[in-house]
């Protein structure tokens, strides 16, 4: 029989090989949980080299392919290998099986890249990453090529299936997506703004971060799309651009802004030694200014019956309203002095969803622009019932609407509710609103949508531009402070758009000196005697 005295020291070793357990697993999962740029940080600061901040660090993490083997033997019991296979009629026996190859690979320190190339090989690689995910305490990155390049030879990775699979199974891991490999070099395959708000539509729920791959001649061309997609705070996005020896660049300058922008950390470009030469001299940009101070900024996002996406998503290059409207972009700047004035500029791009549903010009679908003095935490949805609403749809109406008359028409029946205009439909409007607390100026003119980047527009067409110009006395304030200032969206959720250049500007008005005050009161006496 065991005495009180042996069994003690039995019990203390049993109790710290537990604890010793129990910690191993908890630090496991607190590393897992560190962000995922702090990562980036650590590994691209252990490369040991002051130039290579902004070249991916490959040493920091084992990579690798998975295929799915199926044979006559195996046809009902599919097991995932490592690819790619040389030639298909291969044994089995030939292959690495992706368990075995996690075994092997299993670091504590280094970070695991899975690549998945066919949709039915998705579920059961995230299982065994599921699986065996307390193991790693480095980050888990799982990648598929989900978009079709042109003349690629690939097919795609279904991406609602991998993207729900790793939501499900694999919330704590990084999410890698690209397109398939194309055999023609001298296709430049340019990202879009419908295929960023598609982008968007696909990882919007996401809670993980999410790394987006591009060759480097398609990046250059799609400059402008990637820097609004990397200042956006949700998803948290980042961008890894490939090249290698064989790959050509047909433009300089919007490399040097790329390189500017890798130095946030965001961007990293994974190339091969003679690209890392080439970059190396290249000079960064000057950083200019944001198109849109997101800090001056505050997004409203109310419930949507939809089931379509509807939101809007603030950058610091744009504002982005997508699907149905739901939500308000509100200015946090507003004086609290009398007299005053204020203006709102900027330039909208509308984009109309490719489907075959008609739009019904009757919801008047477009940019809608409220001043307004509910305060904003008592508003209950995207539509502000007393307001002076600013409204440039996309069929090229413009007008402004005095919202104060209908709830107060015994006040202020001397006041006219609207004021109408209208101009040649255009996918781009340019447009600055001016408030003068006892009257609102709208100015808005056609713009040409053409990006900088577009060389195979035909520079011979003349774009005519229109302007047009109206305006609107509105009823008196309330109080002594400025109206409040928000941009929404109105009508129909077939119609995207995107707000640039979004500035609001404010200011007293500035105290007549006392002189030309004098003379004013000596004028306007001398006319009363005569």
């Amino acid at each position: 029989m065991m005495t009180s005295k042996a069994f003690l020291p039995l019990l203390a070793i049993i109790l710290a090989t537990r604890a010793e357990d129990t910690y191993h697993i908890t630090n496991s999962r607190d590393q897992r949980g560190v962000p995922f740029d702090s990562w980036i940080n650590q590994t691209q600061a252990e490369s040991n080299c002051t130039q290579c901040t902004i070249f991916l660090n490959h040493t920091s993490y084992a990579e690798g392919e998975v295929l799915l083997f199926k044979n006559k033997r195996s046809r009902h019991r599919a097991i995932p290998i490592m690819g790619p296979i040389g030639n298909v009629n291969s044994k089995f026996n030939d292959a690495l099986t992706f368990k075995e190859w996690l075994k092997r690979v299993y670091s504590e320190e280094k970070a695991v890249k899975v690549s998945v190339r066919t949709t039915d090989v998705v579920r059961p690689v995230m299982l065994h990453l599921h699986a065996s995910r307390d193991r790693f305490r480095a980050p888990i990155i799982i990648h598929a090529d989900v978009f079709d390049s042109p003349n690629s030879q690939e097919k795609s990775v279904d991406a609602s299936v991998f993207i729900d699979s790793a939501k499900k199974l694999l919330p704590e891991a990084i999410i890698s997506i690209g397109w398939t490999p194309s055999g023609d070099f001298n296709v430049v395959n340019k990202l879009d703004w419908r295929q960023v708000f598609r982008l968007i539509e696909l990882v919007y729920d996401l809670e993980q971060p999410l790394i987006l791959n591009m060759k480097l001649n398609d990046a250059i061309h799609s400059a402008k799309q990637l820097e609004w997609l990397l200042g956006t705070h949700k998803p948290q996005i980042y961008l890894v651009i490939k090249g290698e020896v064989t790959d050509f660049v047909d433009k300089w300058e919007p490399l040097e802004h790329l390189t500017a922008l890798a130095s946030g950390r965001k961007l990293l470009f994974d190339v091969d030694d003679t690209w890392r030469t080439r970059l190396g001299h290249v000079q960064p940009s000057r950083k200019e200014k944001r198109d849109l101070d997101s800090d001056q900024w505050t997004n409203l996002v109310f419930p949507s019956p939809f089931s379509m996406l509807s939101t809007s998503i603030l950058s610091n290059n744009g504002v982005a309203f997508l699907g149905w409207p739901n939500s308000l972009t509100i200015s946090n700047k507003r004086i609290h002095q009398a007299p005053f004035s204020q203006s709102v500029s900027g330039k909208v791009l509308f984009l109309e969803k490719r489907q075959t549903r008609a739009i019904s010009p009757s919801r008047k679908s477009g940019l809608s622009l409220d001043f307004f003095e509910t305060e904003p935490h008592r508003l209950l949805g995207p539509e502000i019932p007393r307001s002076i609403r600013v409204f440039i749809g996309y069929d090229g109406k413009v007008s402004i609407e005095n919202r104060e008359t209908k709830r107060r028409k015994r006040v202020l029946h001397g006041f006219k509710e609207s004021a109408v205009s209208r101009l040649p439909k255009s996918n781009c409007y340019g447009f600055k609103a001016l408030d003068r607390t006892w009257r609102v100026e709208v100015e808005v003119f056609t713009m040409e949508c053409r990006d900088e980047d577009d060389d195979d527009v035909d520079q011979k067409k003349v774009f005519n531009e229109y302007r047009t110009f109206i305006s609107l006395e509105t009823p008196p304030l309330r109080s002594r402070k400025a109206r409040y200032v928000a941009v929404g969206k109105s009508g129909d959720g077939a119609i995207d758009f995107l707000v640039e250049e979004l500035r609001h500007s404010s200011s007293s008005v500035l105290k007549l000196p006392l002189s030309i005050c004098t003379l004013l009161s000596v004028y306007l006496f001398i006319r009363y005697l005569a």
